[in-house]
């Protein structure tokens, strides 16, 4: 439903930004810069290499905001101030018992209020530091890793909205838990009171290519495919509508050019559904959001994180959570507008692991080998036979040289913190190995919980096999347990699987060779296999 709210122009003080761009300020919302909004961004660095000057603190690092000057306070005890912790300069650890409050003027009015707060934190536990706004709602949040790599330090995004629009809005960060003392390098704080007599869009938003009632630029819904181009950190301005059973679909495109996450955000005037997607058609969802489940309607926020380089689509359309809606929005009738911002934000460079390359694989044997795929790129090629786009994301490679004749086993089943790929091949040095190498592949094996994986394949006695492990989609890394289980007739001729050193008993000497590779690749399911076949013989 169109709202009835109106807003009453408000005389103030517009400040320019100050300084080059700001380091951390790093989405932008759908109304940048709008008469009704407000933008507020302290690094604390005009406290540099001095004691912090008495409270209240302005913001240091840029303002905008007719409404009135922001202002930071520092409350309670035991709030300190350091010209650097851990790679970063000037900021501020607040102790149980201390706070940090922002004061920011706005437009006062009856009308819907939406905040974005961007904190850039350090903490002992890694918890946000606790935010405290009086008759808001948090609908939103999304943390990340920010540089230096390795610091600690992290970036939250958080997005609240209330039923009014206060005259002056107060925030206040604490300590996010127990014994915690936070250390704050930056906060950027954006609001907007939504106002019915002013459009959506902010000054910054560049208009869509199609005017209410055409379809130009339709995406996967077109003959022939149209998508618009979009920059990333940009915001557009543009319409929707839906009659007699059809309704407009705006696509758009952006490109990463490294790593990164990407926020679609929008203001609408009318329910919406809003979609991160692959540039495939049809594509895959790597993102949702719905302007009618906030509890003030008309604004969402989806997140996709951990995104490789590429060109990704952004969708908007009439819609919610059940379905799309394809009628009662005539162009006529009003109501038909939205804002919408998409914003890279980019990903800590971390180092990848040491077999992230195929090229650079590592031997493995029978038993439980730890691996990660956190940083690790993709660089194996897409199977057609293999589940979903038939592509294994974030992958890491090893070479295995066969124990027996008979089937292999490979195994992340109930032993990974993320949704893993398997594949096998019957290659160790083509890389990367394509179709015809391939021997076998799985997403999800039945019985394996958190969308772990499970695969055998037939393996030939001393014949070696590349093993590559990775992701369902392209947010899918983490670090897990590769088990190898090799059933059949064993290379040295004897029934003993755990004889190791070839001499047909299972005794001392295959105790020390497992004692001596603890860790990588035998773990203490395999001293129990081992001790449980003790004294084995052919």
């Amino acid at each position: 439903m169109k709202r009835s709210l109106t807003c009453l122009c408000a005389a103030g003080l517009i400040a320019s930004l100050a300084g080059p761009a700001p380091a951390d300020d790093l989405v932008i919302p759908p109304w940048f810069v709008h008469p009704k909004g407000t933008y507020e961004h302290w690094d604390f660095s005009a406290m540099d290499n001095q004691p912090p000057p008495a409270p209240p603190y302005p913001p240091d690092r840029g303002v905008i905001n007719p409404f009135g000057g922001p202002t930071m306070t520092i409350g309670g005890n035991g709030a300190l101030y350091f010209n650097e912790h851990q790679g970063r300069p000037q900021c501020w650890q607040l102790a149980p018992g201390s706070s940090m409050t922002f004061d920011i003027p706005n437009a006062g009015a009856t009308a819907p209020k939406i905040t974005w707060i961007q904190v850039t934190y350090w903490s002992f536990v890694n918890t946000r530091p606790a935010i405290a706004m009086p008759g808001f709602v948090e609908v939103a949040a999304f943390d990340i890793p920010v540089g230096p790599a390795g610091s600690g330090w992290r970036w939250n995004g958080s997005i609240w909205v209330s039923q009014t629009c206060p005259p002056v809005e107060t925030i206040t960060l604490t300590p996010g838990a127990a014994n915690d003392f936070p250390y704050i390098d930056q906060v950027v704080i954006d609001t907007i009171c939504l106002c019915d007599n002013l459009p959506p869009g902010g000054d910054h938003a560049v208009p869509e290519v199609e005017l209410c009632g055409d379809d130009a630029n339709g995406g996967c819904n077109s003959t022939p495919l149209v998508f618009e181009s979009i920059a990333p950190d940009s915001a557009v301005s543009g319409t929707a509508w839906a009659l007699d059973g059809v309704r407009d679909t705006d696509w758009y495109e952006v490109a990463l050019e490294a790593p990164g996450h990407l926020l679609w955000a929008a203001n609408t005037e009318f329910p919406a559904a809003l979609f991160i997607l692959t540039d495939a058609c049809p594509p895959t969802v790597l993102a949702s959001a719905f302007t009618d489940d906030s509890p003030v309607g008309g604004h969402a926020a989806a997140f996709a994180d951990n995104l490789e380089p590429g060109v990704y689509r952004l969708f908007i359309a009439p819609g919610s959570a059940d379905g799309g809606l394809f009628d009662g929005l005539p162009c006529d009738a009003g109501g038909n507008a939205y804002a919408a911002s998409v914003s890279a934000v980019p990903a800590l460079a971390l180092p990848g692991p040491p077999n992230d390359r195929c090229a650079d694989r590592i031997d493995i044997t029978d038993g439980s080998t730890t691996y990660s795929t956190v940083g690790a790129d993709t660089d194996g090629l897409p199977h057609a036979a293999c589940q979903f786009d038939g592509q294994t994301y974030h992958d890491v490679w090893f070479n295995y040289v066969a124990t027996c004749d008979g089937a292999l086993t490979v195994s992340t089943c109930n032993a990974a913190d993320y949704d893993t790929d398997l594949a096998v091949y019957a290659a160790c040095d083509v890389c990367p190995p394509d179709d015809a190498f391939l021997l076998g592949c799985n997403d999800d094996a039945p019985d394996c919980a958190g969308f772990t994986s499970m695969v055998t394949v037939p393996v030939v006695c001393g014949q070696c096999y590349k093993i590559r492990v990775g992701g369902w989609n392209q947010g899918d890394q983490g670090t897990g347990v590769l088990t190898l289980t090799c059933d059949g007739t064993p290379c040295t001729g004897c029934p003993c699987a755990w004889d190791l050193d070839g001499d047909c008993i299972v005794g001392p000497t295959d105790l020390a060779s497992l004692l001596a590779n603890w860790g990588s690749p035998y773990g203490p399911s395999d001293l129990a296999a081992l001790l449980a076949e003790w004294g084995c013989s052919g």
